[in-house]
């Protein structure tokens, strides 16, 4: 592939993502309206968006992204956080889970070294979460330029806050 498409931010993620699903058979809509939970809790519907529905036969996600590129401990959990949120704020049946997905992204032009602590930090954010994760997936082009790593969590299940990272 010439064009990284993760390359430049999370809008044009969902938007691979969401062609993606529908070249594999799926239904997928990105960016769309959707009634919110308000974070105050005083009114129980808001108006708001969801970054992508996807579905393939009987499964779907309704899921809440959030990109970075600097996998620091600290940038690592906070967007986990906070795509946790935002997922648990989505107005869901249990057929249809709010699902975190943080896309983590290595820039070719860190230095290895950079490399590999960025690597070591997400390494080590699945494993001290590791119950609170769902799936988990690590991607490279073949020359090692391109690092990418997706965390899928579901949003709606009984937990904790992540442990941080040591």
């Amino acid at each position: 592939m010439e064009d990284d498409p993760f390359h430049y931010n999370e809008t044009a993620t969902v938007s691979f993502l969401t062609g993606s699903a529908y070249a594999a058979g799926g239904v997928a809509l990105a960016e769309y309206y959707a009634v919110k939970r308000r974070k105050d809790r005083l009114i129980e519907n808001s108006r708001g968006r969801d970054d992508l529905y996807v579905a393939f036969g009987e499964l779907d996600w309704i899921c809440e992204f959030k990109q970075i590129w600097t996998p620091t401990p600290s940038v690592l959990k906070n967007t986990f956080v906070d795509a946790q949120r935002c997922a648990r704020q989505t107005k869901t049946d249990d057929k249809s889970p709010g699902t975190a997905v943080n896309v983590a992204r290595i820039w070719e032009k860190h230095s290895e070294k950079l490399k590999i602590k960025y690597r070591e930090n997400i390494d080590n954010f699945i494993y001290f979460n590791r119950n609170y994760i769902e799936s988990s997936f690590y991607f490279s082009n073949s020359s090692g330029e391109v690092d990418l790593f997706i965390i899928f969590s579901d949003a709606h299940k009984e937990r904790q806050k992540p442990i941080p990272i040591r």
